[in-house]
């Protein structure tokens, strides 16, 4: 999972705990996690269809 391995970075840790307080991180890493859900999602659907 690139994903997971970007997130763990340090820095980047650090960027979004400056960015983003606490309660809304978690916030925006569920919608991330949903965004990729949903595109994962459609792209088992293209080859259902």
């Amino acid at each position: 999972m690139a994903q997971e391995s970007y997130s763990s970075t340090p820095k980047v840790k650090d960027a979004i705990a400056l960015l983003i307080p606490e309660g809304d991180r978690f916030f925006v890493e569920r919608q991330a996690t949903i965004a990729l859900g949903n595109l994962a999602g459609r792209s088992l659907k293209k080859t259902k269809d």
